[in-house]
């Protein structure tokens, strides 16, 4: 049975956001890190009354998202505690990161190929997943590939008086 404190990871904006604001949550940049043009600093969902209070500045959801689409970033977070309460534990991973992680943790289960799929996206249609623990295709060649048969030769035909 699944405990019901279990991390679920999502790159859907409208559940992210959701699930941010129904704890109070913003969208924040970790003010000493913020940079200039492309580069946003330390993404974070500050939540009021936490300790982010001085260190953090808010940004806007467009931004944050702008920011994970481009960085292919990912949020990993809870639902509920172990006890069940509502939980803020949240963490902005990259996606890559977080497909490693689920890899390592199917290993570790016995499964070292992940033979049952796990959604990365929860918030994504239902549909088959592809295996994310797979290792990806061999990158195609843009050479014409050459046919593993020789070409075939032409017919000579055994027929009485005529020579080949």
């Amino acid at each position: 049975m699944a405990s019901r404190s279990q991390s679920k990871t999502s790159t859907n904006q409208g559940e992210i956001r959701q699930w941010a604001e129904a704890r109070g949550g913003r969208p924040a940049v970790v003010k000493s890190t913020r940079g200039k043009g492309d580069n946003p600093g330390i993404l974070r969902i500050d939540f009021p009354g936490y300790s982010g209070s001085g260190s953090l500045e808010e940004i806007s959801w467009e931004e944050i998202f702008e920011n994970f689409d481009r960085e292919k970033l990912a949020l990993v977070y809870q639902e509920t505690t172990a006890r069940g309460q509502k939980s803020n534990f949240n963490k902005i991973v990259s996606r890559e990161t977080r497909r490693k992680a689920v890899c390592v943790a199917a290993a570790e289960r016995g499964n070292p190929v992940g033979a049952r799929p796990v959604r990365l996206d929860a918030g994504a249609p239902k549909r088959r997943q592809k295996n994310p623990c797979a290792k990806p295709p061999a990158q195609a060649s843009r050479a014409p590939r050459a046919s593993a048969r020789a070409p075939a030769k032409p017919r000579r035909e055994n027929r009485p008086g005529v020579s080949g």
